[in-house]
């Protein structure tokens, strides 16, 4: 399933892709990013995040939960290709020491956060990738 939410146009436009199947995450997300105005659709898989950005979407920064299958090869993906190689990726992980985070860094990701994080801290790291 797909969730959008831009209090805009009703489509994303410089803001936050959010690939993750995990609901607490993607309420803390909706919780974090709608009183801050900061647009934002959610994917529930790596397929779901390809059909929105062929659809045209731009988002100023994708978001990805590593523990969703398929993930270290969206960000592969996302990176070798010309249009979005420019695209921030915060990698969302339950624990930095897992060898995922290693492997996300490598393939392109540009930092990480855990999930345990709070609001102002993904405000924050998602502000320092883009102006949102």
């Amino acid at each position: 399933m797909i969730n959008h939410h831009d209090i805009k146009t009703g489509q994303l436009s410089n803001g936050v892709l959010a690939i993750t199947n995990d609901s607490e995450l993607a309420a803390v997300l909706e919780h974090t990013l709608s009183p801050a105005s900061i647009a934002y659709v959610f994917a529930d898989t790596m397929l779901d995040a390809a059909k929105i950005v062929e659809r045209g979407t731009n988002p100023a920064v994708i978001l990805i939960d590593l523990s969703a299958d398929q993930a270290l090869e969206f960000v592969e993906q996302v990176k070798s290709h010309a249009r979005f190689s420019q695209i921030p990726i915060l990698a969302v992980t339950e624990d930095p020491s897992l060898p995922e985070v290693k492997l996300a860094l490598k393939a392109g990701a540009n930092r990480w956060i855990t999930k345990s994080f709070v609001g102002h801290t993904l405000l924050a790291v998602i502000r320092q990738f883009a102006i949102i």
